[in-house]
Parts: C-alpha cells; sequence; structure tokens
C-alpha cells in the first residue's frame, strides 16, 4: 500500500476517534485528558502544537504537512495545509477547538441533517476511508514538456520558488549560484521566490518560524540590497548561520531590520511571492516556472547549471550564442554544508 493511501486511512481514523472524544468529553489528541476549557488561545500557538503533533504522531516516511492559511468557521479555526513528500503534494485541511483542546481531521456535515430519513444515509462522515483517497489524488511532477512547449519572450525570467531550510531548496539555490558564476549573463535572468503565507502580519513557513523569519531576511535583501543576494545567500547555504553571513556580506542591518518591521515593506514582497506560488499552484520546494509557465528542471538536463541554463534558453524567442555554451553538468550537495536540514 503506497504512503498516501496509509496516510489517508490514518487521517480518517483519526477523524473518527477525534468526533467520539469530541462527543463524549474523554482524551484529548492535542494535550491528553481534558474538561472541555473554554478560554480561547492565541491561533499561532493552537495551529503550530497542531501541527507539530500531525508531523509527529500521524504522517509517515518523508513527508511534511505544511500551513498554508487559517480561517475562522463555524467556532472553529480551519488550517488549510499541504502535504510534502518525495512523491508529489496534495492539499488538505484540519480543524481546532479555539482553545486548542480538540483536533480534527475531518467532521459531520448537519446542515442538511434529516431525523427522518433513513439513518444508513448518515452513518459516513462527509469522506470516508475511500472517499478521502479518492479527494485527494496521488500528485505528480510537473507534466514532461519540451523547449518548444515553453513560453517564448525576448527576455526570459526563470523564478524559482524555494523555502530556506529546505535541503533541496538550498541545493536549487546553490545550483543557481554556480550557474551565475559559470555564466554572468544569468543574473538577470534568474529570480529567487519564497513559498509561505501571511497570517495577522506573520510570516509562517512549512518548516516553522525560524525558516519563516530566515525566508523574510532573504526576500528584504533579494528587494532592497540586491547587489548582496548571493553573496549572502552563498553563504547561508553553505553555513546556516544568518548572523555571521550578514556580516560577510556586508548587508545594512539598519535597512534591513527596518524593512522586516515594516509590513509594507518585506512582508509585501513576500505578499507577491506567496500569490505568484498561488497562481502556479506550487507548494513544494523548490518548483520552477520558467515566463510564467510552470516547468520541471529534470526535463532539461537535471539540477545542473547546464540543465537550468537549457531551461532559461528555451524561454528565448531569439536563442543568443551564449546558450550553446555547455555549463556544469554535475550534481551538486543538498542542504547546509555543516549540518542536516529537515525534508520539505
Amino acid at each position: 500500500m503506497d504512503q498516501w493511501k496509509i496516510v489517508s486511512i490514518i487521517l480518517v481514523i483519526v477523524c473518527i476517534g477525534s468526533v467520539i472524544f469530541g462527543i463524549f468529553g474523554g482524551y484529548n489528541l492535542i494535550s491528553g485528558p481534558n474538561s472541555h476549557a473554554t478560554s480561547n488561545k492565541s491561533v499561532d500557538t493552537v495551529v503550530e502544537k497542531a501541527l507539530s503533533y500531525i508531523n509527529t504522531k500521524l504522517v509517515t516516511g518523508d513527508m511534511v504537512v505544511s500551513l498554508v492559511n487559517v480561517t475562522d468557521r463555524s467556532g472553529l479555526y480551519v488550517a488549510a495545509v499541504t502535504l510534502n513528500s518525495s512523491e508529489g503534494n496534495a492539499e488538505s485541511e484540519f480543524y481546532l477547538s479555539k482553545d486548542g483542546s480538540m483536533l480534527f481531521i475531518n467532521f459531520y456535515n448537519l446542515t442538511d441533517f434529516d431525523p427522518n430519513a433513513p439513518p444508513e444515509e448518515y452513518l459516513t462522515p462527509n469522506s470516508t476511508e475511500t472517499d478521502y483517497a479518492q479527494e485527494t489524488p496521488v500528485p505528480t511532477r510537473t507534466p514532461v514538456i519540451t523547449c518548444n512547449d515553453i513560453k517564448k519572450q525576448k527576455s526570459p525570467t526563470l523564478e524559482a520558488f524555494v523555502v530556506s531550510y529546505c535541503p533541496y531548496g538550498t541545493q536549487m539555490q546553490r545550483v543557481l549560484g554556480n550557474a551565475i558564476k559559470e555564466a554572468p549573463w544569468l543574473l538577470n535572468r534568474i529570480k529567487v521566490r519564497y513559498l509561505g503565507s501571511i497570517f495577522n502580519n506573520q510570516i509562517q513557513s512549512m518548516h516553522g518560524q525560524k525558516e519563516a523569519d530566515e525566508n523574510l531576511v532573504q526576500i528584504s535583501i533579494r528587494e532592497e540590497q540586491g547587489s548582496k543576494y548571493w553573496d549572502y545567500v552563498s553563504c547561508f547555504i553553505g553555513s546556516g548561520d544568518s548572523e555571521s553571513c550578514i556580516s560577510s556580506a556586508a548587508i545594512d542591518t539598519k535597512q534591513l531590520r527596518e524593512s522586516i518591521n515594516d509590513k509594507n515593506r518585506a512582508l509585501r514582497y513576500a505578499q507577491q511571492d506567496f500569490d505568484l506560488a498561488k497562481k502556479y499552484d506550487f507548494s513544494g520546494s523548490p518548483s520552477l516556472a520558467v515566463n510564467g509557465q510552470a516547468a520541471s528542471e529534470f526535463d532539461f538536463g537535471g539540477r545542473t547549471s547546464d540543465g537550468l541554463k537549457n531551461l532559461i534558453c528555451c524561454g528565448y524567442k531569439d536563442t543568443p550564442l551564449s546558450c550553446n555554451t555547455t555549463l556544469d553538468t554535475s550534481n551538486v550537495a543538498a542542504g547546509f554544508a555543516n549540518e542536516a536540514s529537515p525534508n520539505c
């Protein structure tokens, strides 16, 4: 049985268990025995704890459940999430009581309940094991495309969507940095963007607040101190030490701090990235788009300097001679040079 089906079954079992315990009191899926406390906790605290529970207790393999956004529905917090793994990505949602005591992966919808209807119509929740598997299809990577399929522009742009603590995101940044060193003309053809969301003026990311904060640092440097972006990133993906890399890249710390603290600056830049990611339907790190069209580097030579150059060159209306130069075709390391990174 594949991993996604296993996860689907687990989620349904937890759904049924959470409904039963929610009705009869008993046990709290997040924090143990409870007495239905009524005080509301910070939504960030409640959701963060639930995500930690799901990623620690429920999912298997390299899957990571990450937050997209949180809404308020029928007296519950509704958290839209993505399921990210090496097999692909899918979307789902879960539900939380506002005091953080109860986690629901699913629910019974009583809106149209008719007490006079035959009982068998209401024996299953809104998604059975089979239904859930059907509603959450096994995702696949970007469909195979060729150079002829890529939209053409006079000056093509490759957008690479990453998160800063994802090993494959840092691998993509490493490859892009190497490609620019080999072929400086690529610098103006590449833009690194970031995945995440903003809730209550707070940036969020799939690996927690530490990653979210670092994403915002990199976004701010990209937008306001762009000439130092690759110096900073090249340092960070080697050491994972933001403070020392800010110093070595000669980042203006006053400008950086002001940008991060101004919701009309760094947060606004971040929202532009997140809006584009949503437009492209991207949720995994890394994800690529050329001239506004989703594409996979593996259809153009792989995650190498030459593969990414090929992808960019396919976006030209009139291909320059520089595209005939073969760049490095070797693979590069994933993650930081000095420590392990989380799955993404």
